[in-house]
């Protein structure tokens, strides 16, 4: 009897740990190490190794999601265990600033190279400095007490510069993104509307403070900082959901 109820509890076990998904995940056909597959449908998580490879517990129907930093999230349901699901990433497209072209070829080498060898930001210092140097000094810079003295000018001073405003403050952040996700998005995590700012700004503290200063001066999100914004919700919504009142991490 004992060995009978040994060998279910060993078949029930194996059974048990024969329940998983495995593949690789790549770029380029290059291997990818570091990515974070998680199962939304019980919360377990696992990394893919040196070799892009991962393997997590999961049965049928349970919906996966492969987050990278700096790559598109991929997200997929379980049709069949023990079977290989293999993915490539996809780079989240940076915003590049544009480039205005405004001087035409004259096929003069000098003149086009200095049109199109520099920034605008350098033509238009050294413009400014050249038209400077033409101007005539003030009488009293040219007034010398005697042969080898100079007289210092005395100006206004430098006028102190004055911080600009952001145009957000955390809470303009928090409204911005929920309406902007929607109570669906936020769903998916297992939080109700009324929990959703608060796990925005407990989210928010945690992301590189330059980034986070940059959206809160210019009021701003692009693609590129809602790819990391997304990503960030992935690390934060565990330690949350263990402490939802708290309002920093």
């Amino acid at each position: 009897m004992k060995k009978i109820l040994l060998f279910c509890l060993l078949l029930s076990f194996i059974i048990h740990k024969a329940q998983n998904i495995f593949g690789t995940i790549k770029l380029n056909n290059y291997p990818v190490a570091g990515a974070l597959i998680i199962n939304l449908s019980n919360e377990r998580r696992t990394t893919s190794t040196a070799v892009g490879f991962y393997s997590i517990n999961a049965k049928i129907g349970d919906k996966i999601r492969i987050v990278r930093e700096g790559y598109e999230n991929i997200n997929f349901s379980v049709q069949e265990l023990n079977t290989s699901y293999d993915f490539n990433l996809n780079p989240i497209p940076k915003e590049i600033e544009e480039v205005v072209v405004t001087a035409t070829p004259t096929g003069d080498l000098t003149k086009d190279s200095e049109a199109f060898g520099r920034s605008l930001k350098d033509r238009r210092v050294n413009d400014g400095i050249r038209k400077t140097m033409k101007l005539r000094s003030e009488f009293y810079v040219q007034s010398l007490r005697k042969p080898g003295d100079f007289v210092q000018p005395v100006g206004k001073g430098i006028p102190v510069m004055q911080e600009i405003d952001n145009k957000w403050a955390l809470p303009d952040c928090v409204e911005w993104l929920h309406s902007e996700l929607t109570d669906e998005y936020f769903a998916e995590f297992g939080l109700e509307s009324q929990d959703v700012n608060r796990f925005l700004s407990f989210s928010l503290m945690t992301m590189d403070k330059k980034t986070y200063a940059e959206i809160l001066k210019y009021g701003y999100i692009s693609p590129f900082n809602m790819g990391q914004i997304k990503q960030i919700f992935e690390k934060t919504i565990l330690t949350f959901k263990k402490n939802p009142t708290q309002k920093k991490p």
